[in-house]
């Protein structure tokens, strides 16, 4: 079945929080695309994502910002600015817009 959905329309996320929204899989979830809605939101201090597989996250709408572990560094990402995460690299969410929804773009591989 065919559908369409509009990918600037942020999903419904309270202040501090995000949402995340299954756009796609494929091969047994080899390949996975999402949509994340972020509202003023961060990872906890004590959180790391340390994911098996890689990433590619693109910023649709708004901004954020990646805090990477090691070597530590935050990479800024405004609308339309992309980054490679490869499997394995300990990031997390520092900080996402305060003044307007950030919409991600993720497709994990």
């Amino acid at each position: 079945m065919t559908s369409k959905m509009d990918f600037f329309k942020p999903l419904e996320v309270s202040p501090g929080f995000e949402k995340i929204e299954k756009i796609l899989s494929a091969d047994s979830e080899k390949v996975r695309i999402e949509r994340i809605t972020s509202n003023n939101s961060s990872s906890s201090k004590e959180f790391w994502y340390d994911q098996s597989e890689n990433e590619w996250v693109t910023v649709i709408q708004g901004q954020g910002i990646l805090e990477f572990q090691s070597p530590p560094k935050e990479i800024y990402l405004n609308t339309g600015e992309a980054i490679f995460i490869p499997a394995h690299t300990k990031h997390r969410v520092k900080s996402t817009s305060s003044q307007r929804h950030t919409i991600w773009l993720a497709i994990f591989f």
